[in-house]
């Protein structure tokens, strides 16, 4: 947003897994370092849905990580940056009245 002409700039396009047909419920966090993340439901052809991330560093966005795997449903992530235990995403995962909440602390270079 350019806040002098009061113009948004166009949007981007992250990149996403070649394995998925439908990308769905994103969710966006800056962290202190001044990187940003955005982590995503996608769906695979075979209709199994995995949570993905994407990290914006020095103008470029990273390739899409799997977040979680299995055959275990995973949607509607939210994702939280802690500058003192790092990069926190919850979701709900499973089926019908199997559905549970999981959260899952990132570790290495993404939740650092």
């Amino acid at each position: 947003f350019d806040p002098v002409t009061g113009v948004w700039g166009n949007s981007l396009i992250l990149p996403s897994d070649e394995k998925t047909i439908m990308n769905q419920t994103p969710q966006a966090a800056a962290t202190g370092d001044g990187r940003i993340i955005v982590t995503w439901s996608g769906r695979s052809k075979n209709g199994n849905w995995t949570l993905y991330l994407s990290t914006l560093e020095k103008g470029s966005w990273g390739a899409p990580v799997k977040v979680t795997s299995g055959k275990e449903a995973a949607r509607s992530p939210k994702i939280i940056c802690d500058p003192k235990t790092g990069v926190w995403i919850a979701w709900h995962a499973g089926k019908g009245d199997k559905m549970k909440i999981r959260v899952q602390q990132l570790a290495g270079s993404v939740g650092k």
